[in-house]
């Protein structure tokens, strides 16, 4: 295990230890910022459960958390997704205050999955804080399917037409085409958002919030292909 190695690949069966090794960097350098990605829930737990003693933060994405003022809602579906001031988002909010405590560095020990971890370093201003000093690719020989699925795209002409309120391009469309498709498809979608006042997000029925939630996750989406490089 060289210290000038960028990359180390580790192949081990299971049950050998992987996961102290994947921790062991944080237990020598507590200093440095350690990430551990999977692929799982499941795995995401386990390690949780293995390392919670030593320090490790487990975060995951919004629909994991209850919302403090709405009980039956968790933070994906909440009124701040809306626009809504929460006054837990200072503090308070268990999400909002683990997103905080890793942009802040004030944890450097983080266990996170990899699609929470590139939406929120691809699609966030402030990601989550500093680059780790030590990335961990727990099951990497799945990387590239994961990253083939981020990038990856996908939308009915149903709902072009009903989130969007427009067609979607011909199949023969150039790559300059469909980014011009895209760039129209995020201004519809900022009309709409724009319907939803974020004075009255906090009265909206579920239906809404769904809604919500669907038009900004396609903003997303469309930004994928806008910002595609055709070759």
């Amino acid at each position: 295990w060289s210290q000038q190695a960028k990359v180390v690949s580790l192949s081990a069966p299971t049950g050998s230890g992987k996961s102290f090794v994947a921790a062991l960097q944080h237990l020598l350098s507590p200093d440095q910022k350690v990430v551990i990605l999977t692929g799982t829930k499941a795995l995401q737990s386990q390690y949780g459960r293995q390392f919670v003693d030593n320090g490790l933060l487990d975060l995951r994405g919004k629909q994991n958390y209850a919302c403090r003022i709405e009980a039956d809602m968790t933070v994906a579906e909440a009124a701040c997704q809306g626009g809504y001031k929460c006054q837990f988002m200072s503090g308070g909010c268990q999400y909002f205050d683990q997103v905080k405590a890793v942009q802040q560095d004030h944890r450097l020990f983080i266990n996170t999955n990899y699609s929470y971890w590139l939406a929120m370093e691809n699609y966030t201003g402030a990601g989550l804080g500093r680059p780790p000093d030590v990335l961990v690719c727990d099951e990497a020989d799945s990387l590239f399917d994961i990253l083939s699925e981020f990038l990856s795209f996908s939308i009915s002409q149903e709902h072009s037409r009903s989130l969007l309120g427009i067609d979607l391009p011909e199949a023969e469309s150039t790559q300059e085409q469909i980014t011009a498709w895209a760039d129209k498809g995020k201004v519809e979608i900022t009309k709409r958002l724009g319907a939803y006042s974020t004075s009255t997000a906090l009265f909206q029925t579920k239906a809404e919030r769904r809604r919500v939630n669907e038009l900004t996750r396609l903003s997303g989406e469309l930004t994928k292909v806008a910002t595609a490089k055709g070759d």
